[in-house]
C-alpha cells in the first residue's frame, strides 16, 4: 500500500494516472526494446496469494511470453485486477525463472 506515497492508495491500482509498476513498465520498455531483436518478453508476476515468495505465476496460463512492451503493460493492466497480494515478497522465484530461461535456451543472449 502506497501509505506514504500514490495518495494512499496499492502501488498496483489501476485507473486515472499511471500506477508505478505502468511508469516503470514504460520506461522499461522505451530503453530496453531497441536491444530486444524478437520483442518476445516472458512476463511473471510474484508475490500473491498463490505463490507467496515460493514462485512466480506467467501473465498467460499457456505460458507465453508477451509480444512487446506495449502487451506486457496491457497484459498487467488486465491480470492486476485479479491478483491478491500477499507477503513476504521475495525477487528469488523472478530471478530463478530468469535463469531457467536462460539455460533453457543454451545460454542465448537476453536482455
Amino acid at each position: 500500500m502506497g501509505k506514504h506515497s500514490f495518495r494512499r492508495r496499492s502501488l498496483h491500482a489501476i485507473g486515472g494516472d499511471p500506477n508505478p509498476y505502468e511508469q516503470a513498465i514504460s520506461i522499461i520498455g522505451r530503453t530496453l526494446s531497441p536491444f530486444d531483436e524478437d520483442n518476445l518478453i516472458p512476463c511473471f508476476g510474484f508475490g500473491d496469494v498463490t505463490t507467496h515468495d515460493n514462485y512466480v505465476f506467467s501473465f498467460y496460463p499457456d505460458q507465453r511470453p508477451c509480444n512487446d512492451f506495449e502487451e506486457v503493460l496491457a497484459r498487467y493492466k488486465e491480470i492486476v485486477p485479479y491478483i491478491k497480494l500477499s507477503g513476504p515478497t521475495s525477487f528469488a522465484p523472478a530471478i530463478d525463472a530468469a535463469v531457467d530461461i536462460v539455460r533453457q535456451s543454451n545460454c542465448q543472449y537476453h536482455v
